[in-house]
């Protein structure tokens, strides 16, 4: 008996915008962080949300798939089994290590920002604020007594 044919039709593939946001998965130790610098053969300093900086190495799995520049929010996986030297030999401090396993785009570093899932020293330092915020939404055209209470808020904050 000869094998059944398949369809030969395109396969459906979501919308750009209706996918998911992929977030660090705490239970496995997962966190956010920024690539601070790039010191090559695939290794970056990352800045991470707990405040600490690390020796990230690119994991294999993504190393071709995803090209990582300087600035950009990745998730991190910081090793369990070793706190190793420094990749410069030369400053002589001892870095942590981690592995970084996805790399987000800017629009899903704002939206990240929009949802409130971005810590706040990430946030800072690729320069979002929450006047922003405030901006983006007038422009979508969020309720006008939403936008007085979060500038309210705002300028409380400031002072």
């Amino acid at each position: 008996m000869p094998p059944q044919r398949r369809s030969k039709g395109k396969k459906k593939q979501p919308s750009p915008g209706s996918r998911k946001l992929r977030l660090p998965d705490k239970r496995d130790n997962e966190q956010l962080g920024r690539v601070v610098e790039i010191l090559g053969n695939d290794h970056m300093r990352v800045q991470c949300e707990d405040g600490k900086t690390r020796l990230g190495r690119i994991r294999g799995k993504i190393k071709k798939r995803m090209w990582i520049r300087l600035g950009e929010i990745v998730i991190i996986q910081p090793w369990d089994w070793e706190t190793a030297n420094s990749a410069e030999e030369g400053d002589g401090e001892t870095l942590p290590k981690c592995d970084i396993i996805w790399r987000y785009q800017l629009t899903q570093t704002k939206q990240l920002f929009r949802r409130r899932l971005l810590p706040q020293n990430l946030a800072e330092a690729m320069g979002l604020t929450e006047e922003d915020l405030i901006e983006e939404n007038e422009l979508q055209g969020g309720r006008p007594e939403q936008k007085s209470e979060e500038k309210q808020q705002i300028d409380e904050k400031k002072e």
